[in-house]
């Protein structure tokens, strides 16, 4: 192994749920839910701006609407290994406002005490 190098962030965070190194702000301003055209089967995802301690992987085929769309990829916690969702890396012209945003699974986080929204 090496050594991990975790970033810290202050404030109310989104933590990972089964390691809970700090993954993402809490504050609404810097996330929101997307918009509908993701298959049902990804579950709850929040749009995030900013993201920390996560490692970008391999690159992911999706079919939204019947198109394939490629410019995504797997992000992962650098603590524990577990999948949080994905990354936007977009060549196209039509999606570059959505470059180095994220994409992350609302049940993989846990939420702050106090007015967190998560479902446990």
């Amino acid at each position: 192994m090496g050594r991990l190098f975790v970033t810290n962030i202050d404030g109310p965070v989104y933590k990972c749920k089964r390691c809970q190194v700090k993954i993402t702000y809490a504050d609404p301003a810097k996330r929101s839910l997307p918009s509908a055209d993701f298959p049902a089967s990804f579950g709850k995802l929040y749009y995030v701006m900013e993201c920390y301690n996560v490692v970008v992987g391999n690159r992911v085929a999706i079919a939204i609407d019947g198109n394939i769309n490629d410019s995504m990829r797997e992000i992962s916690c650098v603590a524990c290994g577990s999948r949080l969702g994905l990354r936007y890396e977009s060549n196209d012209r039509r999606l570059m406002y959505n470059q180095g945003h994220f994409l992350i699974n609302r049940y993989k986080l846990r939420g702050p005490r106090n007015g967190s929204d998560d479902e446990n």
